[in-house]
């Protein structure tokens, strides 16, 4: 029952005064000369006086605008204030106020001329909320439509609902094909299964936003890269949800990217050719001609009799035996030829085994998720050049009776783990070492991180994460 129906004729005026104060819409009933007669509280909480404030008060003084004041009342008189009119209203309270009026006529006794009763009905805080929605769907239009960023609003199939310029722009598409299509025409083939799945978590987890880095190709055939922003919102008009898709173009940063990546693998397969060079160098250079000195002074020693020169001449060759070996060993260390005949996991494990053999110490070699592929030349390079600096710094520091070394692969990573058993330190204390900072510095080359975790009396472990990131 609406507060206008409630105001019918009644017969005392204490009835009507108590169904004035138990409503909670604002009535005013006014009298001769429009002046307030009675107001019940919900007028004073509208209006922020107290009754006595609004008793006597021409209610004109009520309304921001006079001429409402008298349409309102006309309204009543004539029988016509059940349609309602909207008002602006005076208060005491901060901001604008806005009311729904209606009214009529209302005899309380049949020797008094009837009074004017007014319902206002308090819409401030509605008209508020949709002047605020207007100006934020204002907003996001033109930041929608006249953007620089690529953005379209999706159902949850996928299939586009609008797109803006940008896109269209970026896509080499008309809006109205677009419109004919969903996100997942636009994704490269390899990368449909990705936008599939991204859906799917949209409509598994609706709060959550998702994020994805997906080719796209435009009606040229020419691919972009762009960072894939979606949120699940809902529509009020529709009543039904909606996916608001942001398409931020990275293609120069992945290209960028690209180029530094081909830049730093330069870098490190020059310093490894040079390696190579100089280890066949060694091997083929000094190695020979020491071991045709050990060659020649046994020769030489064979022709002498028992005595003191034999016995010199016999160091002589021990030691040129020696040298030989050590530059045969370092050769070896400075670019190990199973790592590029063999492969990076043999090349590991022959690393594994000969420093076994050189310190006594047990090592164990683990690799997962290697199969049949092989790394990147500047990974596989990075990672045994780490483990190596690790595992000599072990056996230099650590006095360990065991190590493990561990390659894991995974989707778009590799992990290297290096622990031993060995005494450790205090890594505030080797914070700048030279094995350490190599570590680290081979690491960042390839935009990895190396951290060292060790305490003294437990051991010392090293962890390097690389990406594996797919070149555009």
């Amino acid at each position: 029952m609406s507060s206008s129906e409630v105001l019918r004729p009644v017969p005392a005026a204490g009835r009507l005064k108590a169904v004035l104060e138990s409503l909670q819409d604002a009535v005013v009933v006014v009298g001769d000369e429009d002046r307030v007669l009675d107001a019940n509280p919900g007028a004073s909480s509208l209006f922020g006086r107290v009754q006595e404030k609004l008793l006597g008060r021409r209610v004109t003084r009520l309304f921001a605008d006079p001429g409402q004041a008298d349409e309102a009342l006309e309204n009543a008189r004539t029988g016509q204030g059940r349609l309602g009119v909207e008002v602006a209203l005076r208060s005491k309270y901060p901001g604008a106020r806005t009311a729904i009026v209606t009214g009529m006529l209302v005899h309380s006794e049949p020797d008094q001329p009837p009074a004017t009763v007014l319902v206002f009905r308090d819409v401030s805080a509605l008209r508020h909320a949709e002047r605020a929605w207007r100006r934020s769907e204002q907003f996001f239009r033109a930041v929608f439509h006249e953007g620089a960023v690529a953005m379209a609003v999706l159902d949850l199939t996928g299939r586009f609902v609008q797109v803006n310029q940008a896109l269209c722009d970026a896509s080499g598409q008309d809006r109205a094909d677009l419109l004919q299509e969903g996100l997942g025409n636009l994704a490269h083939e390899a990368h449909r299964d990705l936008v599939s799945s991204v859906l799917k978590k949209l409509r598994r987890a609706p709060t959550e936003p998702a994020r994805a880095e997906l080719r796209i190709v435009d009606a040229h055939g020419s691919e972009l890269w762009v960072n894939l922003s979606l949120k699940r919102v809902e529509d009020p008009t529709l009543g039904r949800p909606r996916v608001l898709c942001v398409l931020h173009d990275i293609t120069q940063a992945k290209r960028g990217e690209a180029l530094r990546k081909e830049f730093v693998e330069g870098v490190v397969s020059a310093q490894e050719e040079e390696r190579q060079r100089v280890s066949r160098e060694l091997h083929d250079g000094v190695g020979q001609t020491l071991s045709s000195l050990s060659v020649r002074l046994a020769t030489l020693g064979a022709t002498l009799e028992p005595g003191p020169d034999r016995e010199r001449v016999d160091e002589l060759v021990s030691l040129a035996q020696a040298a030989t070996e050590e530059t045969r060993q370092m050769a070896h260390r400075l670019r190990p030829p199973a790592l590029d005949g063999l492969g990076f996991a043999a090349a590991m494990r022959n690393m594994v085994a000969d420093h076994e053999r050189t310190h006594g110490v047990s090592v164990a070699f683990h690799a997962r998720g290697m199969g049949d592929q092989r790394l990147s030349s500047a990974v596989e390079t990075a990672l045994y050049r780490i483990a190596q600096e690790a595992l000599a710094n072990s056996a230099r520091h650590a006095n360990a009776g065991s190590v493990s070394v561990l390659v894991d692969r995974t989707q778009g990573n590799v992990r290297l783990i290096v622990e031993d058993d060995g005494k450790g330190f205090e890594t505030d204390d080797l914070v700048g070492g030279l094995g350490l900072k190599n570590i680290r510095e081979r690491a960042a080359l390839l935009e990895g991180e190396a951290t060292i975790e060790s305490s003294p009396g437990i051991g010392t472990s090293v962890y390097v994460d690389l990406p594996l990131r797919e070149t555009p």
